[in-house]
Parts: structure tokens; sequence; C-alpha cells
């Protein structure tokens, strides 16, 4: 199986891609691979350190030949990112499972592959989620304290 991680053209939370990331990769069950709109140096929100995505979205297409079994998405700061939101949309299907990590919600949200849906997220994007994707149903009570 094979595994692709979203990574963003501008910054993304280390442990939204990091710990699924290990995780996937210590099931031995996955080929896991972080992708990016372009392979260059991507800076994670804190601590002034940068990840070089494995591959860019086209090279990534060209080595599967086929989509991604699971695409995860984790919390990435310019969550309306035309490039990274069609690249989602397009590798969405009933082959491959797509995931967010916290944040990464809001992507998810961006494609339009949850209208009308629900989603869990965290609290700091609960008002994002009021104002920019009214359609979807936020279920709060799955994260922070009870309500």
């Amino acid at each position: 199986m094979n595994w692709s991680g979203a990574a963003s053209a501008t910054t993304t939370a280390t442990t939204d891609l990091l710990a699924p990331y290990e995780v996937f990769a210590a099931s031995g069950a996955f080929n896991v691979y972080t992708v990016a709109p372009k392979r260059e140096f991507t800076p994670f929100m804190w601590g002034g350190v940068d990840i070089m995505p494995h591959y860019s979205f086209d090279e990534l297409d060209k080595l599967l030949g086929k989509n991604p079994d699971v695409v995860v998405i984790p919390f990435i700061k310019d969550y309306d990112n035309q490039e990274i939101i069609q690249w989602i949309r397009s590798h969405a299907g009933p082959e491959t499972m797509t995931v967010s990590i916290c944040g990464g919600a809001l992507v998810l949200a961006a494609t339009g592959l949850v209208d009308d849906g629900q989603v869990t997220t965290h609290q700091g994007v609960f008002p994002v989620f009021a104002k920019q994707f009214p359609q979807i149903e936020v279920v709060k009570r799955l994260m922070g304290p009870p309500p």
C-alpha cells in the first residue's frame, strides 16, 4: 500500500505531519511519502525546522501510476491553496482513504469533499468553520472538554 501526506507550499504543523507519518511507517504495511506542490523546503510552523518532501505532486503521480491508498492531510496554514485542494480533490475516490489531522480539516473542507457532512477538528478553527464552511457540521464533542 502507498501513503501520501500533503505538505504545503508555505507551512504545516510538525505533529500533524510527522505523527501519522511515523505510525504508517512503523506499521510496515505502507510505503510512506510526503508530498507538496513542488519538491522544495517547506517550513514547519514553529521551531525553525524545514522539511523536504519526498516528491512533488507530479513526481508522486508518475511514480505510483494510480491514486495513493491513503492521503493524510495535516494542518496547512494556507488551507485555501488551490494547487493543494485540486490535487487532493483529483485523488479522492473509492480506492483512496482521505484523512485530515487536526486543523487539516480546513483543507479537507476547502476541497468540497465533505460538504453537507461532518468533521471534527481542533477547537481553534471552530470559528473558521462557522464562517467559511457553514454547510459542514463540526462535531465538537470529540475535541477538548465536553460541552
